[in-house]
């Protein structure tokens, strides 16, 4: 199943959902931003031990290396205290007056790759430099991937509503398609990635969702926000949790409701599909 885009109604959304701090009119995301790496001994306020901005605004921010490979195109940026990661499509021009709108994925990364506030590079542990980065370098992916982090290992609501509304920005002043947003996850990040759908159904067009259901998605009020979306549901046959017998309900009920809807399941894998599923040719 390939990831289309879906005409879908415009959200109208009221003045000043959210303020956000911009430089001389221009996004606080820029492609040609520094990648510092936080230093606790350095002053406070200066690039490598900064001060968070005010709430609901956007700032730029720091990381700790932790991945072998080098993340310096993964840009740093925090929102209400949410730590993220961006990544630019290859032929993103700020200043061009081009009409290039841009798709978006959100990743939410699983259990395991959550981190304190300045720690934000073992969201990239999986798919960063395997899935995401390489696609963006070749041009097949040629739109952005953001990949906030938690700092506990579940996923709040109130994080999936930043998301959102980082996303909101960007599609006022980074050239997003508000027509193509997916959001995808693993394991917790998984539920994370339902969550999405099931709270903005309107703001997602797909959701490629990695070893994270449960039959509460099956239920009709919830098929009833999600059918219309593109979601691709992978599951390890093997896996314990969640288990084959719950992914199976929801993919007949779907089926049923005539959800524009698809279930891969993997008998020979546990819980760790998201490899396997990255490099399907039609992902």
């Amino acid at each position: 199943m390939k990831i289309f885009r879906k005409t879908i109604p415009v959200l109208i959304l009221a003045t000043a959902i959210f303020c956000v701090q911009q430089v001389n009119g221009q996004s606080i995301l820029n492609p040609t931003d520094s990648v510092y790496t936080y230093d606790s001994t350095a002053k406070k306020g200066t690039a490598t031990n900064p001060n968070q901005p005010a709430s609901n605004t956007i700032g730029k921010w720091v990381r700790t290396v932790r991945m072998s490979w080098n993340t310096n195109q993964w840009k740093c940026y925090i929102f209400n205290g949410m730590q993220f990661r961006l990544i630019y499509p290859k032929s993103y021009n700020p200043t061009a007056n081009d009409g290039k709108k841009y798709p978006v994925l959100i990743f939410y990364h699983g259990a395991g790759e959550y981190g304190v506030v300045t720690d934000n590079e073992l969201s990239l542990a999986h798919g960063g430099n395997t899935a995401f980065q390489p696609n963006i370098n070749n041009g097949v992916w040629d739109g952005y991937i953001l990949v906030p982090q938690t700092t506990t290992n579940y996923w709040d609501p109130v994080q999936i509503t930043w998301a959102k509304q980082i996303i909101d920005y960007m599609i006022t002043n980074n050239k997003v398609d508000p027509f193509h947003i997916i959001a995808n996850g693993l394991s917790a990040g998984g539920g994370a990635a339902w969550v999405s759908v099931h709270n903005y159904p309107q703001a997602f067009c797909a959701a490629p969702i990695f070893s994270s259901n449960n039959q509460g998605n099956g239920a009709s009020n919830m098929i009833q926000l999600t059918k219309f979306l593109s979601i691709w549901d992978f599951q390890g046959g093997l896996d314990a949790g969640p288990s084959p017998f719950d992914a199976n309900i929801v993919n007949a009920n779907m089926v049923a409701a005539g959800a524009n809807y698809k279930y891969t399941i993997y008998p020979d894998l546990g819980h760790g599909t998201w490899d396997r599923a990255w490099s399907e040719p039609d992902f």
